[in-house]
């Protein structure tokens, strides 16, 4: 039976040694939520502030100190705070404690590669394992053994049982958040949340502008603003991400709320799709209407699903190539090579800021819930990763030089942005030639290689204009970034070879 956040608290012992791991001490960077899930999944006490306190940001962690503990923190270069025993129940008071949930990516037809892999690169980012379940494995009842679904956008959701052509995934999942699972939805996967079209869930009391006719609003790179709540823990009041034709609620009925609601019109886009968002009809329909919402909520008042409308699992590796083909081309006359290279080395692929909302979303649904099933995870002397992994890891990696082989840009001041895109990306895949599997959802990671590689493999030659290059340059990034991510959680986890306390 799951317990609730107090139930939780009052098991928890608080130890007089502990450190606190905050953000703004550290970049921002989600390697804090990668040692933090490194540290739960093996038994240590972490838990995470619901609010500012004391120096502490809500977001911040609180782990229980210990030798091994410290170890793990000095390996992973991350900076800490010791903190006085006496403040232990002040803490305790506003904390929830940290677990490490049984994570699905709903990865069939309605949600192919690259839509599933870019939810799998947020969650590599933030140490959090998933599997990759398709159409079938989830009608036949196997959602039974995970807490959080993760439905991504990409092609139209009228229902995936018509999507996948496989009866029972509409109930099945009508009934995994019966019994209490939550999921988190983006694009499509909001659709599919909504009400307003036949076989849709209706998780969600909302519905949007435009339903079957989605494609009227278009792509852009937008800034949400959010309002206050757990889903806002430690950003910044604007986060800025990819959007590409999400719902635009009209109506929203309690006990559904908005979480957050669109506020600009960044860049319009051009890629992947080439449907830019018009700023006019930005801002006629779709300023200030909701974003994000919470919805789902049991009898608690508790909210079961968060649906983006926006893309936050796209992060900084979709926002680079939007403003690389409409910004930096603009600019470039304008500010130079020195300027527009900045820009572009100044991405942080793995550091988004919008993976903090998936982050807070994962705690906001699962905080108090213990996992429905462990996660495999390796221990001394043990290795989790699949015998398939240094194939599909040789592949992905050939495919990606392939790959960027093909990609020939002008002998001009854009082609030597592009050309220096194109070294520093095969540098990358040379330095991921041993990348192992994670410690944990190893069979998850695979998945995404084998798929990434495939569709490198199967991509025929690309355009010579600016917008074909582009998108060849993100196909070969977002796999390459993804090891990346899974690199350093090998990475974090070295420093934990001895065990925690």
């Amino acid at each position: 039976m799951s317990r609730g956040p107090e139930d939780a608290r009052r098991t928890f012992v608080m130890p007089a040694d502990m450190l606190a791991l905050r953000w703004g001490d550290n970049a921002q960077g989600c390697v804090l939520a990668v040692l933090a899930h490194r540290l739960a999944a093996r038994g240590c006490a972490v838990h995470v502030m619901r609010e500012d306190v004391a120096g502490l940001r809500a977001g911040d962690y609180v782990v229980a100190a210990s030798g091994p503990v410290r170890r793990a923190i000095a390996a992973s270069g991350i900076e800490s705070v010791d903190l006085a025993g006496d403040r232990a129940r002040e803490l305790l008071d506003k904390a929830d404690a940290v677990h490490v949930p049984r994570i699905a990516i709903f990865g069939g037809a309605a949600c192919a590669y690259p839509y599933l892999g870019y939810y799998a690169h947020s969650l590599a980012s933030l140490g959090l394992p998933f599997d990759v379940l398709d159409g079938a494995p989830v009608a036949a009842g196997a959602l039974d053994a995970y807490d959080l679904l993760m439905l991504p956008g990409g092609f139209e959701t009228w229902g995936l049982d018509r999507n996948e052509d496989t009866p029972g995934i509409d109930r099945a999942i009508r009934r995994f958040i019966a019994r209490g699972g939550a999921c988190i939805a983006s694009c499509g996967g909001a659709f599919y949340l909504s009400e307003g079209r036949p076989h849709w869930l209706g998780v969600a009391q909302a519905s949007p502008r435009y339903s079957h006719e989605y494609l009227r609003s278009g792509a852009g790179l937008v800034s949400i603003e959010l309002e206050p709540g757990p889903l806002a823990r430690g950003c910044a009041p604007l986060v800025e991400m990819p959007y590409y034709h999400g719902p635009i609620y009209e109506a929203v009925r309690s006990p559904t709320r908005s979480a957050a609601r669109f506020c600009a019109l960044t860049l319009p886009a051009r890629l992947p799709i080439d449907n830019p968002l018009d700023a006019a009809r930005f801002a006629a329909e779709m300023a200030g209407k909701a974003a994000i919402l919470l919805g789902g909520a049991q009898s608690d008042g508790a909210p079961r699903a968060v649906l983006f409308s926006p893309h936050p699992e796209m992060g900084d590796v979709v926002r680079k190539y939007i403003a690389l083909e409409r910004y930096v081309s603009a600019y470039l006359p304008i500010r130079g090579e020195a300027v527009m290279t900045q820009t572009l080395d100044f991405y942080e692929p793995n550091d988004s800021p919008s993976f903090r909302l998936i982050l807070n979303a994962v705690q906001l649904l699962c905080t108090g819930r213990a996992p429905a099933a462990p996660q495999p995870d390796t221990t001394a002397g043990e290795s989790s990763e699949p015998s398939g992994w240094p194939d599909a890891r040789r592949r992905l990696l050939t495919a990606a030089h392939e790959a960027l082989e093909r990609l020939v840009p002008a002998d001009d001041a854009m082609g030597r942005l592009l050309r220096r895109e194109i070294t520093r990306l095969r540098a990358l895949a040379l330095s991921l030639a041993e990348a192992a599997a994670p410690p944990s959802g190893a069979g998850g990671a695979l998945r995404v290689l084998e798929d990434a590689g495939a569709g490198l493999a199967a991509a025929g030659p690309p355009g010579t204009d600016t917008r074909a290059l582009a998108q060849g340059l993100l196909a070969v990034e977002l796999p390459l970034r993804f090891l990346e991510a899974l690199a350093r959680q090998t990475r974090c986890d070295a420093g934990l070879t001895l065990g925690v306390d």
